[in-house]
């Protein structure tokens, strides 16, 4: 599975000090599907990362932004939306984005929990 509870400690260190750094930067859009598909636990711990994210600083908005955008690229999933209006403060961001760790969890657990699920996902996905 793909669960991070199946990691062992020193995996999931490595993998949440990776998406964290991913997160740091602009990283390219095809590190995201090579991370994905060599790492599918990837999924749970960027999906975690996000719901952990505290929305006080504009930097925590930046991260979040990057993680969004590379669960969306790694997953192919677009419903899920980011609102990034620069004319909105930082406290309305911070509401109206909150919730989309929980939901980027809930896609992880219902879509990628296993090898098979993923795989019948991403074969739906490319019909």
């Amino acid at each position: 599975e793909f669960d991070t509870l199946n990691l062992d400690a020193g995996s999931l260190k490595r993998l949440r000090a990776e998406l964290q750094q991913l997160a740091a930067s602009d990283a390219p859009e095809a590190q995201a599907a090579d991370l994905a598909t060599a790492e599918p636990a990837s999924l749970a711990v960027a999906a975690a990362l996000l719901a952990e994210t505290r929305w006080l600083q504009p930097e925590d908005l930046e991260r979040a932004r990057r993680l969004h955008h590379w669960l969306q690229q790694a997953t192919g999933c677009y419903e899920i939306e980011f609102v990034d209006d620069a004319s909105l403060p930082l406290a309305e961001l911070r509401q109206v984005n909150q919730p989309i760790g929980k939901l980027w969890q809930w896609f992880v657990n219902e879509f990628a929990h296993t090898p098979r699920t993923w795989q019948a996902y991403r074969e739906l996905m490319h019909r």
